[in-house]
């Protein structure tokens, strides 16, 4: 029986349930269904915005902010995000709390992303299957949960899609160039990886001039616009680099920075982050299916050559974890929006073939998933760590720790990174001895399970043997995951201590016996640097610790994981 006989034999039927419903539900296909779907997945994503733990570079990209907001800047690439958030730090009492801030900022470039999404779509599909796109994007696992991160990827995914709409969808009058220049002008400037969707341009671009009436004029607004691009790119530039303190002034500084990073951002053979590829994959398995299928709907599909290469162009950056080394969980919000966009034609066939409310409701149900099985605890455990620092410290000190997660206090060894730490191996230099020497450094923070497993002794591998050992003898458990510069000695026992850290050290315990002179439980003594001897006459441990009397955390933070895994 024909769609048409269904219908008609409906409308003879009596009043009852069915035609109820006929009459008040749309059509199976039509777009108010993925848009209710988009629209729920979006609310509960931005739920997570407050509630998912920070992740590590999250607090090194609010440290870059923070420093900027100081009057520091230490490149001109990369770092447009410190003064577009300039006004951020000081609003809030700990880097946690700036951050969720900031991922609301975030959370709207992730809308204009998908909004972009959809609108690229509507030139290859029609409008269910458009929509349907953007939330295939948002639905995807790792989209879902790092798509409003404070990072460079939403921004540029923002900037980036916007440039792809006014390349698909306008007729790039003077405005639009301006416009599209200053898109992906400033995605060049938040991150150099924008580079890997120049085949989603070049598709779209060969596109335009193969649907072009005429090709001279075409290709005369195209190079206008990367001459807008170009213009654009190079004033921020200039601007930036006007900001920039202390070694990276010159130009020169910043070609070495870029061939530093090329050296270590791509590779040959199997990907370094494959696991994560599976997970992503998992994680959103109609929407990886959808991408394993398009090469070959595309090359059936009766369609123009300049259509087809524009959605090649478009699915092409799903290839970039072969070659690319930073593909960690967040890159697939940055990676997937073009993808998505690829993905219309092969939507646009499975609305032929199914239920368009089912296959939305398949799609939404995935992303559910993903939103239920978050751990909503990690996130407080952030903060109150960052509340018992800023409790025994009236006032910034320099300190030690993976990834700058107290923002605007001087932290003395860089970002632990993988590539910092590959760049920290390469050059060889007792980094960490180094800045106990240069300066003041009371603290160490083991926010992460590499330096805590480097304190607890069973790490030697992490840093170099002379680093490692200058930690260890350097510093002493105060409070969870914070360590103070210090010494125990045990009862009845005597040792020696390089005081790498001078100050005043407060003796806790008992009495402690610094180079002959005795020194009561309680009493504050000033250490310079040095080498003393300490005793302990009595007969339980006690310890020597830095600072002048500094005061425990009142509720010193549970044990737990201090980040969310990919």
């Amino acid at each position: 029986m024909t769609t048409q006989a269904i219908r008609a034999e409906s409308n003879t039927l009596d009043s009852g349930p069915g035609r109820f419903l006929s009459r008040r539900l749309p059509d199976t296909n039509s777009a108010l269904w993925p848009m209710c779907a988009l629209a729920i997945l979006a609310v509960l994503q931005f739920s997570m915005v407050f509630t998912r733990a920070i992740n590590w570079d999250e607090y090194f990209y609010f440290h870059e902010v923070a420093a900027f907001a100081q009057g520091q800047l230490d490149r001109p690439l990369q770092t447009l995000h410190t003064r577009l958030f300039a006004w951020l730090p000081g609003l809030f009492a700990t880097s946690t709390d700036h951050i969720v801030a900031a991922r609301v900022i975030m959370f709207a470039c992730e809308l204009v992303s998908i909004a972009a999404i959809a609108l690229c779509a509507r030139k290859f599909a029609d409008w269910p299957v458009a929509i349907l796109c953007g939330l295939l994007y948002l639905s995807a696992g790792y989209v879902l949960q790092h798509g409003f991160s404070f990072r460079s990827d939403p921004l540029a995914t923002a900037l980036l899609m916007s440039a792809l709409f006014i390349l698909v969808r306008t007729n790039l009058t003077a405005l639009w160039i301006i416009v599209f220049g200053i898109c992906l002008g400033l995605a060049g400037l938040v991150t150099m990886k924008s580079v890997l969707y120049a085949p989603a341009f070049i598709g779209v671009g060969l596109m335009r001039l193969m649907e072009a009436p005429r090709v001279i004029p075409e290709l005369c607004r195209l190079l206008l616009a990367v001459a807008a691009t170009c213009a654009s790119f190079a004033l921020v530039y200039l601007i930036q680099l006007a900001s920039v303190t202390g070694t990276y002034q010159t130009a020169a500084a910043s070609q070495a920075m870029v061939e530093s990073s090329a050296s270590w951002i791509f590779h040959v053979g199997i990907p370094p982050y494959w696991q994560m590829a599976v997970k992503a994959a998992a994680t959103a398995p109609i929407f990886s299916l959808l991408v394993l299928a398009t090469p070959a709907i595309v090359w059936k599909m009766k369609d123009s050559q300049g259509r087809k290469l524009a959605l090649v162009g478009l699915w092409l950056p799903v290839l970039t974890p072969f070659f690319y080394v930073n593909t960690a969980a967040y890159f697939y919000a940055f990676m997937l929006a073009p993808v998505a966009v690829a993905c219309a034609p092969a939507l646009q066939l499975s609305l032929a073939r199914w239920n368009g409310a089912v296959l939305t409701g398949a799609i939404a149900v995935i992303g559910l998933a993903t939103w239920l099985h978050e751990d909503r605890r990690v996130i407080d455990r952030q903060r109150q760590l960052e509340t018992n620092v800023q409790e025994i410290f009236a006032r910034p000190v320099s300190y030690f720790d993976q990834n700058f997660m107290l923002g605007a206090w001087p932290q003395a060894n860089g970002f632990m990174t993988p590539w910092g730490m590959h760049v920290y191996r390469v050059a060889g230099k007792a980094r960490y001895s180094d800045a106990l020497d240069a300066g003041t450094v009371p603290l160490l923070l083991a926010n992460s399970r590499d330096l805590q497993e480097l304190m607890a002794g069973t790490n030697d591998g992490l840093l170099l043997p002379e680093d490692t050992a200058a930690l260890r003898e350097t510093y002493v458990e105060f409070s969870p995951y914070i360590w103070l510069a210090g010494k125990d000695i045990p009862a009845a026992g005597e040792t020696t201590y390089r005081v790498r850290v001078p100050g005043p050290y407060t003796v806790h315990g008992d009495v402690i016996v610094i180079d002959g002179t005795r020194h009561e439980k309680g009493e504050s003594i000033e250490l310079e640097r040095g080498t003393v001897t300490l005793a302990n006459p009595g007969r339980t441990p006690t310890r020597l610790v830095y600072g002048d009397r500094l005061p425990e955390p009142s509720d010193p933070v549970e044990s737990g994981p201090l980040y969310v895994l990919f």
